[in-house]
């Protein structure tokens, strides 16, 4: 995709995401790694931001009945004005698979620049589940890596992502950036109060011997989704239906979102789709439902095409909401 599409893209998203981010964040951080094109128009977006609190809480005006739902576990948070809308065993953990790369993605941002230049090993691409496509010996800025993650739920580069940030942080062994890389992950979530999360590995795929690796809870998966906001960026990567990266070798990856939602749905944000056949379907979705009005949506134990169907429902029945 152009460079001056994606710009615009990225600003629809910063717009979108502003007015809503936590105000304690300074403007500093929330630019990090977006370039100085963009900087400047982020911060003033910023410069009125507000959300009063990460707490979630029932919200109180009036709602139609909730639709039904596939999943096992869901949620729907209004940042504006810091309210829950909808809950279905929000504090029941389940598995989330690749939701797990949203962390993944917080960390590497929080612990590398975005343009910092990533290695990718063969132990990389010998990773179990969905690839991007990698070669060993290629070589990504952190930025287009993230993408390829976010986008294709590419495991392969997730696994590089959290070696760079490892042996960047004293790991002298692949083995030993994993490890690093998770006791980070889950020391964000504890920062976070994601109480009832467990972080084994940066890809959410399920371990041998273990059903389920990484657990979590949509209302702790609601708080990470408030912090990461803090990064229009991320969520800008995940806004593309379909885009295209290059490696610094100049070899070209084709991307295709994995989520069916972002071609489909004008007030789509960004979000992250998330399947193993032991934790079902996982989805979040932040979008603006209805246009003005961002919202933040979880879906947990679900199948792999009902948590499109739940998500559907959940976006067309927060329509209806009587905002105050």
């Amino acid at each position: 995709m152009p460079l001056n599409l994606k710009t615009s893209i990225l600003l629809l998203v910063c717009v979108s995401l502003g007015a809503f981010i936590i105000a304690q964040v300074p403007s500093s951080h929330l630019a990090k790694g977006l370039g100085s094109q963009n900087a400047s128009t982020i911060e003033a977006v910023l410069a009125g931001a507000h959300l009063a609190t990460t707490t979630l809480e029932a919200v109180t005006y009036p709602k139609t009945p909730a639709p039904e739902l596939i999943a096992e576990s869901a949620l729907v948070f209004d940042p504006l004005t810091s309210s829950l809308l909808l809950e279905k065993n929000s504090d029941t953990p389940s598995g989330i698979a690749s939701l797990t790369k949203i962390m993944t993605a917080f960390v590497a941002l929080e612990r590398s620049r975005d343009d910092d230049i990533v290695p990718i090993s063969s132990q990389a691409v010998a990773t179990e589940g969905a690839t991007g496509n990698l070669r060993a010996g290629e070589h990504f800025k952190m930025r287009d890596l993230l993408e390829i993650m976010l986008m294709e739920s590419s495991n392969d580069a997730a696994v590089a992502i959290a070696e760079y940030v490892g042996r960047k942080n004293g790991a002298e062994s692949f083995e030993e950036s994993q490890r690093m890389f998770v006791t980070l992950m889950n020391q964000e979530a504890e920062s976070m109060g994601m109480d009832k999360t467990i972080f084994l590995n940066p890809i959410g795929l399920d371990t041998i011997g273990q059903k389920i690796s990484n657990t979590s809870t949509a209302r702790n998966l609601t708080k990470l989704v408030l912090r990461a906001l803090s990064n229009p960026e991320l969520w800008g990567m995940t806004a593309l239906p379909y885009d295209s990266v290059a490696s610094e070798e100049g070899i070209r990856h084709p991307l295709e979102n994995s989520n069916a939602l972002a071609s489909e749905i004008p007030e789509f944000i960004g979000g992250k789709t998330g399947f193993t056949d032991h934790a079902g379907g996982a989805l979040v979705v932040v979008a603006e439902a209805p246009i003005g009005k961002l919202k933040i949506f979880v879906v947990l134990g679900s199948t792999y095409t009902g948590r499109f169907a739940d998500m559907r429902a959940l976006l067309k029945w927060t329509k209806t909401l009587i905002h105050p």
